[in-house]
């Protein structure tokens, strides 16, 4: 395994997919970080729905066009990430604006707890 970074057929085509690492790397930390804001919400619906439309609408437009070509899969990573951040960006603006509702417990009597009273 370890021969495979060093081996001249992976290395020498490093050089055509540089290009696309920054812009990956970048959109990837956002949504990274979108998600696991979310996760933390507990708000699967919004992480299911994004990740639903990001692959319909960002990856599979490009992917699914062409199998051949590596620029195009890294274009449609990218497009995946970019329409996950739009679709976790429309939610996040509803977490600041909406009033997060607790939910209380309401103290109830039982009879069970009642006997066992210090006088």
């Amino acid at each position: 395994m370890l021969y495979l970074l060093f081996a001249t057929e992976v290395t020498e085509n490093i050089s055509y997919y540089v290009r696309w690492l920054l812009p990956f790397q970048g959109f990837f930390a956002v949504t990274v970080i979108l998600e696991g804001f979310f996760g933390g919400l507990t708000a699967g619906r919004t992480l299911r729905n994004s990740a639903v439309i990001s692959f319909a609408g960002g990856f599979m437009p490009i992917a699914g066009w062409y199998f051949h070509s590596n620029h195009l899969l890294w274009l449609a990573m990218i497009l995946f990430s970019i329409t996950a951040i739009v679709v976790f960006s429309f939610k996040l603006l509803d977490t600041f604006t909406n009033e997060i509702k607790i939910p209380t417990i309401s103290p109830t009597t039982n009879e069970s707890y009642d006997n066992f009273a210090v006088t």
